[in-house]
């Protein structure tokens, strides 16, 4: 069942084709570093997405983002002074 799907899934793959061109690349790099010539590498690809962000920027701004929004909420309110209780005089014994 397995083999059946693989098959199915692999209509028009040829992996040994493409195993054979790693294995040609492969051998061709080797010769050319054996045989003392320089190796170009492949450029990289460039990369197209999403511009990048500064992590460490976004963080700070929104610490103090937060920061000035509950300096902004705990300004407006009063403290409350708290209220005394009166004192108790010990109860006078009857002598």
């Amino acid at each position: 069942m397995v083999l059946q799907l693989a098959e199915a899934k692999g209509e028009g793959d040829d992996l040994d084709e493409e195993r054979d061109a790693y294995v040609v690349a492969m051998q061709e790099l080797l010769s050319a570093k054996a045989g003392g010539d320089q190796v170009k590498s492949a450029a990289e690809p460039a990369v197209a997405g999403a511009p990048l962000v500064d992590i460490m920027a976004a963080l700070k701004a929104s610490i103090a983002e937060t920061q000035a929004q509950r300096e902004a909420a705990a300004a407006p309110a009063k403290k409350t002074t708290a209220k005394k209780t009166a004192k108790r005089s010990a109860p006078k014994r009857a002598s």
